[in-house]
């Protein structure tokens, strides 16, 4: 069942969600639809369903749609982050960085 409503949001937010967020930021409602393509996909294939998902967007929608995904990602780890910086009782600078660092074996992750 889960699956099923993941792969219905990986194809396109379903019309109930549009008719709830009507007035809700798209960017976030086509991130929605970039987490969906992730989780319905198996671990080997998740970076090419967002990939495809992207390709999709830009292709039913309009080239900006991808970009405003990537907009909605953002904004969306950027609430998490400190979301999680709170209950951690931290700075979300400070867990950026910690979060930076654990990707340090494999390269710098930030520039």
């Amino acid at each position: 069942m889960k699956k099923d409503a993941t792969e219905s949001m990986a194809a396109g937010l379903p019309a109930e969600i549009d008719g709830m967020n009507a007035g809700v930021d798209r960017n976030w409602q086509l991130a929605v639809s970039l987490i969906a393509a992730w989780r319905g996909a198996d671990r080997e294939r998740a970076d090419l369903a967002v990939a495809q998902r992207l390709a999709s967007l830009a292709a039913e929608d309009d080239p900006a749609a991808a970009q405003q995904a990537v907009l909605g990602l953002t904004a969306l780890s950027n609430m998490f982050l400190e979301l999680y910086a709170e209950r951690a009782d931290s700075s979300p600078e400070t867990v950026l960085y910690d979060a930076a660092a654990l990707n340090w074996e494999d390269g710098p992750a930030c520039p």
